[in-house]
């Protein structure tokens, strides 16, 4: 969290704006936050008060299908891909506890990110929260761009979202309105210049992974890989993983109040320990 969202004033301004822009999850935000133990649960969960976080990605979107990777090392993700039915049935590639890097929900809508490759920061949710929202709230890509056209994002992020009848791929970020993009691929730019990141990020040797200022990246030394998710084809509601050592599928309904987990076979981390009702599956 930042220094600001510890304070009262800081964490009543995280709820009050987590109110303004997403009133429909300030139940599933209050009965999670009060599964923990820590008085600042409420407001670490609303990602509106957290510290800025860059990272690289890559997806296309197109005939009914959303395609990505991650390009970090494996060890810097949640490793968990969760299902869930907080206000309708989600399945998604978990991050920062209810978050998510990218998913899909049972009306066929898809949605993944991308950062956006500028490294500046304002007020606002960071970006895997508002996925989280986008897909319990929304049905179709159009409904879903004119919600996130209102809602305050803290770092650039470029998202792509997929319905059965089209695909579309915006920008993001604190300090422009939201831009159609060009086509449908994604990866760490948008159409604004962006700066080398040597230049623009500086490792604290004391705490290896944060930036000076307050910010955090992926360290730059760390081995990366393009990590393969599973293939969210929205026609069929069905997300599908088509490649070896493990060949799976799950289809996105699911019974109400539920909320499980799959480990992901290429990233062994565990799931987050807040979401206490999670249940965790191997893929068969």
């Amino acid at each position: 969290m930042t220094e600001e969202g510890r304070t009262r004033q800081g964490a009543a301004q995280a709820r009050s704006l987590f109110e303004a822009h997403m009133p429909e999850l300030v139940p599933t935000l209050d009965r999670l936050a009060g599964q923990l133990a820590s008085p600042r649960a409420g407001t670490l969960l609303t990602l509106a008060a957290v510290r800025p976080f860059f990272s690289g990605c890559t997806q296309i979107g197109g005939k009914d299908t959303l395609l990505r990777n991650y390009d970090f090392a494996p060890d810097h993700c949640e490793a968990t891909i969760a299902s869930s039915n907080f206000l309708r049935p989600v399945i998604g590639m978990q991050e920062a506890g209810w978050g998510l890097l990218d998913g899909m929900n049972d009306a066929g809508l898809a949605v993944s990110l991308t950062f956006g490759g500028r490294f500046v920061h304002g007020p606002g949710f960071a970006i895997p929260l508002v996925l989280r929202y986008l897909l319990e709230t929304c049905q179709t890509v159009d409904e879903a761009v004119s919600r996130l056209r209102t809602i305050p994002i803290a770092i650039p992020q470029n998202v792509t979202l997929v319905d059965p009848h089209q695909t579309v791929t915006v920008y993001v970020g604190p300090n422009i309105p939201l831009t159609a993009a060009p086509d449908n691929c994604a990866t760490n730019h948008q159409h604004l210049p962006v700066p080398r990141r040597a230049g623009a990020i500086h490792t604290n040797p004391e705490a290896p992974g944060r930036r000076t200022g307050g910010g955090s990246r992926r360290d730059s030394d760390a081995p990366t890989t393009a990590i393969p998710v599973p293939v969210r084809r929205v026609a069929g509601h069905r997300v599908h993983r088509p490649l070896p050592p493990r060949q799976w599928q799950r289809d996105v309904p699911l019974a109400r109040g539920a909320l499980g987990a799959v480990l992901h076979p290429l990233l062994l981390r565990s799931t987050h320990p807040h979401l206490r009702e999670a249940r965790r599956e191997r893929p068969p």
